[in-house]
């Protein structure tokens, strides 16, 4: 039984803006059922210059009070326990699916217009389950967008039967409009943890066009450059048949194309800028909201842990 002084005590507990940083980094993870390492909530926290043993020594200090847990260096909360087995599973198969998402995204680079190619979506976190899917997130030359996406879109629908599981390029921008126009955790967080597979210049001139994500993720380690073949010479022919007056009629006609069927199959939703793009200059399909769920998630177990331990997090 909990004494009257200690409930006293639970309602008082003074957070300092570390430990809610924490907090919400572990909630965060919490969504996707993914307990975090102390390195990983370092480099996930939003305070800049943050050094890794006071990470440490804050985080310890919630699992003394009982707000978060720790079990063999994993931490999480809300005692999900067996997050850490399927995380372990997860991790395990991402190693085996990132070496086939590696080779994909060279193909990829094979086609015209494709100016960089990166992994995004679960893999890029180390995970993969199965039920996930190897997503790719593109940039392609100016005004051949929808070029570029039409081929791959084709290809995926004539010689792989449209299955997702290995192909699945859900978000395109151009490399004249690098800068993402949501500025929240959720976007801050897939564009940290991107995988660049083609032109390295490139995804670093992508991350300084959107250096708002630094409010989120200023101490997140980005990815190094590997060794990436060079796909322009094969190329070279498509793109210099296409670069003219034809290129940019086929481009304006997929794109027409492409959002009229969207606004047919998805009326409800195409309203929502937010899960589903179509200019010339973006292509975004994400039909089921998952961003705006995300958020919502989020916030919905910020404030349960609040109420759960007396606290404020936000």
């Amino acid at each position: 039984m909990i004494s009257v002084n200690e409930s006293i005590q639970k309602q008082n507990v003074a957070l300092s803006l570390l430990a809610k940083d924490i907090l919400r980094s572990l909630v965060y993870f919490d969504i996707f059922n993914y307990p975090l390492k102390i390195d990983e909530i370092h480099f996930n926290s939003s305070i800049k210059d943050l050094e890794l043993a006071d990470v440490q020594k804050e985080t310890d200090r919630l699992v003394s009070l009982g707000i978060i847990h720790k079990i063999d260096g994993w931490y999480f909360v809300f005692d999900h326990a067996s997050n850490i087995d399927d995380r372990i599973k997860g991790n395990k198969n991402a190693g085996f699916y990132l070496k086939i998402a590696t080779r994909i995204g060279r193909f990829i680079a094979c086609f015209p217009f494709v100016r960089g190619v990166f992994i995004s979506g679960s893999l890029s976190k180390g995970y993969m389950n199965n039920k996930s899917d190897i997503d790719f997130f593109i940039i392609t030359a100016p005004n051949r967008l929808w070029l570029s996406r039409t081929l791959l879109i084709l290809f995926k629908k004539i010689f792989l039967f449209n299955s997702k599981k290995f192909f699945c390029p859900n978000y395109f921008i151009d490399t004249d409009h690098l800068k993402i126009d949501e500025e929240n955790i959720y976007t801050a967080k897939e564009l940290s943890y991107l995988i660049p597979i083609y032109n390295f210049h490139l995804y670093n001139e992508f991350l300084e066009a959107n250096e708002w994500r630094e409010l989120y993720m200023p101490n997140f380690i980005f990815r190094s450059k590997e060794r990436e073949s060079d796909t322009r010479w094969l190329k070279r022919i498509p793109e210099k048949l296409l670069s003219g007056s034809l290129g940019e009629k086929l481009d304006n006609f997929f794109m027409h194309i492409t959002e009229s069927f969207w606004k047919r199959r998805y009326k409800k939703r195409y309203n929502n800028a937010v899960n589903i793009k179509c200019s010339k200059h973006v292509s975004k399909f994400h039909p089921k909201g998952y961003q705006n769920k995300v958020i919502t998630k989020f916030n919905a177990r910020i404030l349960h842990l609040e109420q759960l331990h007396h606290i404020t997090i936000l």
